[in-house]
């Protein structure tokens, strides 16, 4: 099941809001896979892709959290961590053969996207916006 874009998950950065759009792109791309039976040399590199997307997105986020003194940041942190450790957690379980792990894997990915990206980024959309360093989109 393809995951679309929402509004809701808009944070007013525009670099956020890419960068979200794009790991949206490649947790799609990831899920496609469903339909052919790739092999799993092909789902390791885009987990490889998507892992370093990740990575260079946490960092930007991080970057503004810092910036802007966000009161949560070990919080957001930690859980750029805890994600990476699960990917790759899914990344072996993938080397051992695991039948189960690719839907697994998606099952994860998306509801990560969902709660962290509607939730946990959320709120530090709203932190920003309150103390003026974004603005909410004009329709």
């Amino acid at each position: 099941m393809r995951l679309g874009w929402k509004q809701a998950y808009a944070t007013g950065i525009p670099e956020i809001d890419q960068q979200h759009q794009g790991l949206l792109d490649l947790i799609n791309d990831l899920d496609a896979f469903r339909d052919r039976r790739p092999d799993d040399r092909e789902v390791f590199n885009a987990l490889n892709v998507m892992v370093k997307y990740a990575e260079t997105h946490f960092a930007t986020e991080e970057e503004y959290m810092e910036r802007f003194k966000y009161p949560h940041i070990l919080v957001h942190k930690r859980q750029h961590v805890a994600f990476l450790a699960t990917v790759f957690r899914f990344a072996e379980m993938l080397e051992e053969k695991d039948p189960t792990v690719f839907g697994e894997l998606l099952a994860f990915l998306r509801d990560w996207y969902g709660t962290h990206i509607g939730g946990a980024d959320r709120e530090y959309k709203e932190y920003f916006s309150s103390r003026g360093f974004i603005r909410p989109p004009t329709l």
